[in-house]
């Protein structure tokens, strides 16, 4: 990739050197590389505020977000997604804007802010039904479902699940359907409803990939953990919460 940023055609056209270079800090980001992510987002960002490409300017802005809340710096990721929101807004971009409120929404769940979440989930829940994106309002909806667990309206969080349920219906790709049922899971769980949360449970650690599906997995083993534990049996707790540390 770094060959091809030095290509002249590519190099002496300052839009598309930007471009490249935010694909090349996104495929850092996939390898948890975000030091290397973070020099090459901010090298992006540089280079087009030079250009009339506020829909790239948006996307490194967004992505610079992200890398910079994996570093713990959540205040200047939360103005990096602020700015990303502003110039993807003003090209029309309705799906980056929703995607953009779905990491403010998460951030706020970093912070332990539930309730500040929750209307910023809102306006990305808005924005996907309108444009009919069915996994992002799904996963979006898992947020939402997550925030509300953790304000103890577990009412609410079972309804919201309802709305992605069954993941099958909502999406093709499966790690995105076992994100799913690991939160119809918890909220199950949260209203007493053992059998049904241990049934869904049981399904992520005998169907999904142990590779692909670790997080998923380990998820899995924490939640069967906890039912375990209040079905009083100790033996069982303990064996799924080792086997959620192992990962």
């Amino acid at each position: 990739m770094r060959v091809a940023l030095d290509v002249p055609a590519v190099s002496h056209d300052a839009a598309l050197h930007a471009r490249m270079l935010i694909t090349l800090a996104a495929a850092y980001v996939r390898q948890n590389q975000f030091d290397k992510a973070d020099e090459l987002y901010q090298e992006a960002i540089a280079q087009q505020r030079g250009t009339s490409d506020p829909e790239a300017l948006g996307i490194a802005h967004l992505g610079h977000g992200i890398v910079l809340a994996q570093q713990d710096r959540l205040d200047d990721a939360v103005a990096e997604l602020s700015r990303a929101r502003v110039d993807l807004e003003s090209v029309g971009d309705g799906l980056g804007v929703a995607g953009v409120d779905v990491n403010l929404g998460d951030f706020e769940l970093m912070r332990h802010r539930p309730a500040a979440a929750l209307p910023i989930f809102g306006s990305a829940l808005r924005q996907f039904d309108q444009l009919g994106a069915r996994e992002g309002l799904a996963y979006a909806l898992t947020r939402t479902a997550l925030a509300q667990l953790e304000l103890l309206d577990v009412s609410a969080a079972l309804a919201t699940t309802q709305r992605f349920w069954p993941p099958e219906a909502h999406t093709s790709n499966q790690r995105l359907r076992w994100t799913l049922t690991q939160m119809r899971a918890r909220a199950l769980l949260a209203v007493g409803r053992l059998d049904e949360a241990d049934t869904l449970i049981s399904r992520i650690r005998a169907e999904s990939d142990p590779r692909k599906d670790a997080t998923a997995r380990a998820q899995a083993d924490a939640l069967a953990a906890r039912i375990a534990m209040l079905r009083g049996d100790a033996a069982s707790t303990a064996g799924f919460a080792a086997a959620a540390l192992l990962p």
